[in-house]
């Protein structure tokens, strides 16, 4: 059913975030200021529909005579606007009389809700107008689910109210407050940013097995607790507790509602047929938040390969759900307004199109991460990323203005590392950036060695040290270090330049004939990566295909008219050792042009 499923009223129904807004004792303040005070309320009302919705991605469902009903596509959004609201209120009061002053109040709650041109319908929506009428002047109240979905987002510190009991409902509704910061730490950083926000939630539900196995062995069970185990060790998403996941899967029949349940955005599910000896299994990845499939996998295998230590069960899943994850915020983040992006699209998003290398994905990919920086400016990942754009822009010679560049990518590593100076993706770009930038390789060793030993998990730090050793000529602790990226980048969107990095090792190891057959597998992968071509040129010479290595070259200059041997060894860091002087030759020998 796409992005729709059943609401509570049986109607098609979308997954939204709702927004009461009104203003608090709007009818005295009327009865007191006459007009003026009607006007007062008007002009808020149109202020937040021209001023706060679009930036938001907000939708203006109605006017309630003093307030608005809304929708967002999530909860942080809903929420900065709320508040943004409010201190227009602020603002407009200052030109009005005293009696004609506005305070607003503002429930929010997150449920499936049904959308036409004049109303919303759904629990959600009654909950919200409720909330919303408990809430005391200039406070916002969020729901329990609306609340979890802030952790630790925008900064903002709730406070739990407990159970409320609400007109004309039921059941109690478990609430939040929006807590203001103390007088003396407004404008500081008064609730410390997670990076946690930066990585997508998934749960892995039980396999449902299908067939019998000697010993009752469940093999579904043992599938998704390898494949969580598998999954937790990479660090690139957030998985639930599969203690966690069987509690949630025995409550309900759908997989969706039991990500939901564990509020995770992602849920892994699916049912494992046993057949003679073989096991095939059937898993879908799904979107909790759209209520949609991603992708369906349908994997085969010997059931005594789940003994192994590395089950190419798992190891295959592992990387088909990383692959499906990385499309889907690649897909969102290309069509969607960055106010409606989640923090963790931004930057999957970003990284993914801008390593697409193609200059609309790459242009896109720097709107995301600049975004990104802007929403979470005290966590050290998006600026360090933003850095790499920058340096990309230079190697790939897309800058209109180079030296602005260079300086752009070095303040983003220096604010990154001044937010964390022990974050090993920041290490790890101002290695890069040292290296490629300021041909300093002994520099760049020095800030991977440490962002090692903070993270020795860390598969970009792991390919970019190998690179460096590279490009010194220093063959087996390149190839060891490019070994050990692969093994640690599963989920990573660079797999084509790992790929490059792992080529240029096997070129210092002399090993021609591996290298050739990496930097063929990174073209297949993208196209555009010009390094790529240089290491295959180079690998083809040494292997004795020299007119293969012409070719290259001849494809090399066709994508970058302006490449020669003087701009080679201007650049690369490898120029001043001899196997940077030794490869600028053979690049001539394959016709790269001398100047």
């Amino acid at each position: 059913m796409g992005d729709h499923e059943a609401n509570d009223s049986g109607l098609p129904g979308r997954r939204r975030t709702i927004v009461v807004l009104d203003v608090a004792e709007s009818v005295r303040i009327i009865e007191r200021a006459g007009q003026q005070g009607a006007r007062a309320v008007q002009e808020l009302v149109n202020r937040t529909r021209q001023d706060i919705l679009p930036p938001y991605g907000g939708q203006f469902i109605k006017s309630t005579g003093d307030g608005m009903l809304l929708a967002f596509d999530d909860v942080p959004e809903a929420l900065s606007a709320a508040l943004a609201a409010r201190k227009l209120a602020s603002q407009l009061n200052e030109a009005h009389d005293a009696e004609a002053r506005i305070r607003l109040r503002a429930a929010i709650s997150l449920s499936d809700v049904v959308l036409d041109d004049l109303d919303a319908r759904g629990a959600g929506v009654n909950v919200a107008y409720r909330l919303n009428g408990s809430a005391e002047p200039d406070q916002i109240l969020l729901t329990d689910e609306a609340n979890e979905r802030l952790h630790p987002a925008l900064d903002i510190a709730t406070e739990d109210l407990g159970d409320r009991y609400l007109k004309h409902l039921s059941e109690p509704v478990r609430c939040y407050r929006v807590r203001e910061p103390p007088e003396t730490d407004r404008g500081l950083a008064w609730a410390a940013p997670s990076e946690d926000v930066l990585r997508p939630s998934v749960a892995v539900l039980p396999f449902r097995t299908d067939g019998h196995v000697d010993g009752n062995l469940d093999v579904g069970d043992l599938i998704a607790d390898d494949l969580i185990n598998a999954l937790s060790q990479l660090g690139d998403v957030r998985l639930v507790a599969h203690l966690s996941t069987r509690k949630a899967r025995q409550r309900t029949a759908s997989a969706v509602d039991a990500g939901r349940a564990l509020k995770a955005e992602y849920v892994v599910a699916g049912v494992c047929h046993v057949l003679d000896r073989r096991i095939v299994l059937h898993a879908e990845l799904s979107d909790t938040r759209r209520a949609s499939v991603i992708e369906h996998f349908r994997i085969t295998a010997d059931l005594a390969s789940l003994a192994s230590d590395e089950s190419p069960v798992v190891l295959e899943l592992v990387n088909r759900i990383g692959g499906a994850l990385l499309a889907r915020q690649a897909q969102l983040a290309q069509r969607s307004a960055l106010p409606s992006l989640a923090a963790h699209t931004l930057l999957l998003g970003g990284i993914t199109l801008m390593h697409r290398l193609s200059r609309r994905d790459f242009d896109r990919a720097r709107v995301l991460l600049e975004g990104l920086v802007e929403r979470w400016p005290r966590l050290p990942t998006p600026s360090a990323w933003l850095a790499r754009w920058h340096l990309f822009s230079v190697i790939q010679g897309w800058s209109a203005d180079p030296v602005q560049s260079r300086q752009a990518a070095h303040d983003a590593c220096r604010r990154s590392l001044d937010l964390d100076g022990t974050s090993s993706i920041a290490l790890a770009v101002a290695g890069s950036v040292q290296i490629q930038l300021s041909q300093d390789v002994d520099r760049g060793i020095e800030l991977y060695e440490t962002a090692l030993h903070h993270n020795p998990s860390d598969p970009l730090a792991w390919t970019l040290y190998g690179t460096a050793h590279a490009f010194k000529g220093e063959g087996l602790a390149a190839t060891d270090a490019s070994h050990q990226a692969a093994r640690l980048s599963p989920l990573d969107p660079m797999h084509f330049l790992y790929d490059c990095h792992a080529a240029s090792s096997e070129l210092a190891a002399d090993r021609p004939e591996q290298a050739l057959l990496l930097a063929e597998r990174s073209l297949r992968a993208n196209a555009q990566h010009l390094s790529t071509y240089r290491v295959l040129a180079i690998a083809q010479a040494l292997c004795l295909r020299n007119d293969a290595a012409e070719t290259t070259v001849k494809r090399l200059l066709a994508l970058d008219p302006s490449q020669s041997v003087a701009r080679f060894l201007k650049q690369s860091p490898s120029a001043a050792y001899p196997i940077g002087q030794r490869f600028a030759r053979i690049l001539g020998d394959a016709g790269l042009p001398l100047k």
